[in-house]
């Protein structure tokens, strides 16, 4: 094996090694966003499945819905959750619904919205979902 084809070889050695590294590091980076927007979404879950246990009453006064009956939005105080070496801050806001029909308001129905931020090297990211209670449950009123 002559200098140049040894040269040539141990270039695309490195090269080779290079793009392997980057890969490495790209699909560590990919992990821990895609675990910790699973964490956001657990947690989201969490903060919705503990509200439907209480009763209505319960709820709107949990989320701080305007009792005089307002569609004022109701924003929550922060709460910050740790899942490993990760902070989540979760927010909520809460209002009464308007009826499609005659804009009243809907003082059966509330609209709650979680959303969850957190940062990763300095860059924040979010997720955020959106869901109704009904004084009725999950069965209309006839």
């Amino acid at each position: 094996m002559t200098l140049a084809e040894t040269v040539i070889a141990l270039f695309f050695a490195v090269f080779l090694i290079a793009a392997i590294l980057t890969s490495t590091v790209l699909a560590a980076r990919l992990f821990t966003e895609a675990k910790a927007y699973t964490n956001a979404t657990n947690i989201i879950n969490q903060q919705v499945e503990n509200l439907r246990t209480l009763g209505f009453t319960q709820l709107k006064a949990q989320l701080g819905v305007p009792a005089d009956g307002s569609a004022a939005v109701t924003p929550s105080p922060a709460i910050t959750f740790s899942v490993g070496n990760q902070t989540f801050t979760v927010t909520r806001t809460s209002r009464l619904v308007k009826n499609k029909t005659g804009g009243t308001i809907n003082t059966d129905l509330v609209e709650m919205t979680v959303n969850v931020s957190w940062s990763i090297a300095g860059r924040t990211h979010s997720t955020s979902s959106q869901t109704y209670f009904s004084a009725f449950g999950f069965a209309a009123q006839s």
